[in-house]
């Protein structure tokens, strides 16, 4: 997760790097198509880096998921093991095994989608800050003043 954090920070570097590229040294003249090719093949390559690294993220965190999932449907026909006979008299057991199953799918996508992505999403927004204040400390603490929260 760190890693793929990383390098979409880093994408962003290397496209700042392209950018500077062309204007200053291919309007200029000088050998910027040579520079221009690397910084192209290195954003290639960052790229290829943060799809691997999403794939790790993608599997580790269905991976988290299905670990607690399973944990916690043992943890529920542990329950359910322990509720008496006139419990199962008095609810329509279909209906019952219906509803833990679907709040626990529900469990397990807020597990991927939600805990796991407001990790990730912070960590991205904590280092795009400290970049920005890297890049540019003035604008940067203007912009984050200016902007709503």
């Amino acid at each position: 997760m760190l890693l793929h954090s990383f390098f979409t920070l880093f994408f962003f570097n290397v496209f700042h790097n392209l950018i500077n590229t062309i204007i200053e040294e291919i309007s200029t003249g000088e050998k910027g198509l040579e520079s221009l090719s690397w910084i192209a093949l290195s954003m290639i390559i960052v790229y290829f880096l943060k799809g691997i690294t999403n794939y790790g993220q993608t599997y580790l965190t269905s991976y988290v998921a299905q670990k607690a999932v399973r944990d916690i449907r043992a943890d529920l026909y542990a329950h359910l093991q322990s509720l008496s006979l006139s419990f199962y008299n008095k609810n329509r057991t279909g209906e019952m095994i219906s509803r833990l199953t679907n709040d626990v799918g529900i469990l397990e996508n807020a597990i991927v989608n939600g805990a796991i992505g407001v990790f990730y999403q912070s960590i991205v927004l904590i280092a795009g800050i400290f970049y920005l204040v890297y890049l540019n400390a003035r604008l940067s603490l203007l912009l984050l003043v200016m902007l709503p929260v």
